[in-house]
């Protein structure tokens, strides 16, 4: 699992390494220094709202964790699916907040490609970070459904000049394919693990 998650996410570290100083030198050339300003001290501090915001998922997590070692696989995988909506739920929140406030410093046509591949390296960049750190398959799954959905919403919004309520719908439907196909992963894993007795 974690070699296909690996191989998936090629096109996104590509996305990730271009994609922002791209959009940042567009918008440096139309002028939006402050969109680049906040962007960057977004990208640099959001990290830390995001670990405390997250407190509440490791500690729906615990439970599951402990069931789990304990050798109760079904009631391990049952108590894992509060964890994993919350984080996809905090996920969909912040990246919809990104997403909001980058669309509402759109003035012209000129300023939409640029400033959505700037917002998703600004939503995006404090999430890899902190996947980074931890270096794990759970950690990454959310990552690679997070860029997808935000690659999908912004695409909507480019080319197909959807509205910002439109985009987030498809962006939430990705979340929850990526809660059951996490949750999913979970129960497999449980049920591989022998029993502790």
């Amino acid at each position: 699992m974690a070699a296909l998650v690996s191989i998936l996410m090629m096109p996104f570290f590509i996305l990730n390494m271009l994609g922002g100083v791209v959009a940042a030198i567009w918008l440096a050339i139309l002028g939006q220094w402050g969109a680049i300003g906040i962007g960057v001290a977004v990208m640099f501090g959001a990290h830390f709202a995001i670990a405390i915001a997250m407190m509440p998922q490791i500690a729906l997590g615990m439970p599951s964790a402990w069931l789990l070692e304990k050798g109760y696989r079904v009631l391990g995988a049952i108590f894992a699916l509060p964890a994993l909506i919350y984080l996809y739920a905090l996920i969909t929140f912040w990246c919809g907040i990104v997403l909001q406030s980058s669309m509402a410093r759109v003035s012209t046509e000129a300023m939409l490609i640029p400033m959505v591949l700037w917002s998703y390296a600004v939503a995006t960049a404090p999430w890899t970070y902190m996947a980074q750190r931890e270096n794990n398959i759970g950690s990454s799954t959310p990552i690679f459904f997070m860029e997808l959905g935000y690659i999908v919403a912004g695409s909507m919004i480019v080319f197909g000049r959807s509205a910002f309520g439109d985009a987030m719908v498809v962006f939430a439907g990705i979340m929850v394919v990526a809660v059951i196909a996490q949750w999913a992963v979970v129960g497999v894993t449980a049920v591989k693990r022998p029993t502790v007795t």
